[in-house]
């Protein structure tokens, strides 16, 4: 995190709009190792047929 915070603030100043830029905040994720399996299942479940 330490290693690309920094930069990954500034490319987001660089190509968004600047008021909207500076109101953007950039966290850690809390889903951990979990990311991946919560995405899949939440794409899953979007495009299941009712």
């Amino acid at each position: 995190w330490d290693l690309f915070a920094k930069h990954m603030r500034q490319q987001v100043i660089e190509r968004a709009f600047p008021i909207p830029a500076r109101r953007v905040k950039i966290v850690r994720a809390e889903c951990g190792d979990d990311a991946g399996l919560l995405g899949a299942a939440r794409l899953a479940f979007t495009n299941s047929p009712t």
